[in-house]
């Protein structure tokens, strides 16, 4: 099931209105670079996803494949870095 992506991130509202009602056990969320907009998840929109997700009781499993691929900027921390509870986090592994 998919969340609209606006410029500042994921839809919130919508968000939370999915973790009401449909109860889904995991969210699964590509925060830098997301296909097919390529856009990165800003850190308010990182802090409010985690924040409507613990308040759903819905882990967050962070799709972070292509975190390294920033060309310009400072590199955004991994999701779980603004949580108390672990928020896995899955990354690309690429041969050297």
């Amino acid at each position: 099931m998919g969340i609209p992506v606006g410029v500042d991130g994921l839809d919130i509202a919508h968000l939370e209105r999915v973790f009401e009602r449909e109860r889904p056990r995991f969210l699964v969320v590509t925060s830098n670079f997301q296909n097919p907009t390529g856009r990165t998840l800003p850190l308010a929109a990182r802090r409010q996803l985690l924040e409507a997700a613990r308040a759903a009781h819905v882990p967050v499993v962070e799709n972070d494949a292509y975190g390294e691929l920033r060309y310009e900027g400072e590199p955004l921390r991994p999701s779980s870095y603004w949580t108390r509870t672990a928020a896995p986090s899955c990354s690309a592994a690429s041969p050297r």
